[in-house]
């Protein structure tokens, strides 16, 4: 794909630039021409451009804001000199209300704490997707949730996992006690894993909400009570493989 017709600018060399440049600049040069636009919306540019962008790293700080007894999650990107919450950075966000949120590869993936909406946020272009529902009783069978988001490394596919925990699974026999969902952004769609998919998944069973995604793998720390050791609670460390779409359980 040729950018430039000018002998004196190499295409090798535009493209070197290019990718150096901050996501806004990418944006804004997108007017420039169809030839541009298809070039910054290539996987590859975007993979590449991720992979020089994450030598400059960022850092989000997020915490309560307790002002006046209206609590809100105030977040600090650094090298910001301001601090905003999801409402001044957004205003799609104003009646979001943000329950947990996961960090990858600059893209925030929040769940909305009444509803359990899903959107995924890029700060740098202020951009937001709101995943389509896909668990649309969520309010009326108390099930704790829990998110997870990450991409496969080999194919450059992101995805979202929604964990459900049946709270009340005593009084719901006929419920299963966890529930697992998964979204791929390349189809716009979920798939549910079946019951024999979640097996490893023990009754009662706590998963921090807290988790991260490393090489194409996401992980949560689990606990759950030992009933063969008076008052000892066992930790192990749950994996979701992103490109298989298996959970395993690592003591």
């Amino acid at each position: 794909m040729a950018l430039t017709s000018n002998a004196q600018w190499p295409e090798d060399l535009a493209t070197s630039i290019l990718l150096r440049l901050p996501v806004k600049s990418i944006i804004r040069f997108k007017c420039v021409s169809t030839t541009w636009r298809c070039f910054f919306d290539n996987p590859s540019f975007v993979s590449r451009h991720l992979r020089i962008s994450k030598k400059k790293q960022r850092i989000m700080v997020e915490y309560t804001d307790e002002h006046e007894h209206d609590d809100k999650r105030v977040f600090r990107m650094f090298h910001d000199t301001t601090l905003a919450t999801f409402d001044d950075w957004l205003p799609q966000f104003q009646a979001f209300g943000v329950g947990q949120f996961c960090l990858h590869d600059g893209l925030v993936c929040v769940c909305n704490a009444i509803n359990f909406r899903i959107g995924l946020w890029n700060p740098a272009t202020r951009e937001i997707r709101f995943l389509p529902e896909y668990y649309t009783d969520l309010k009326r069978r108390r099930y704790s949730v829990n998110i997870g988001f990450g991409s496969d490394p080999i194919l450059n596919e992101y995805k979202v996992i929604h964990l459900l925990e049946n709270l009340k699974a005593y009084k719901t026999p006929l419920l299963p006690p966890f529930r697992c969902a998964v979204y791929k952004m390349s189809t716009d769609s979920w798939r549910e894993l079946k019951r024999e998919e979640l097996d490893l998944l023990e009754e009662k069973m706590y998963i921090n909400s807290r988790n991260v995604c490393i090489n194409g793998v996401c992980y949560w720390i689990v606990s759950y009570y030992d009933s063969c050791k008076v008052g000892k609670y066992l930790f192990d460390v749950l994996a979701f493989d992103i490109r298989r779409e298996v959970l395993e359980l690592i003591e």
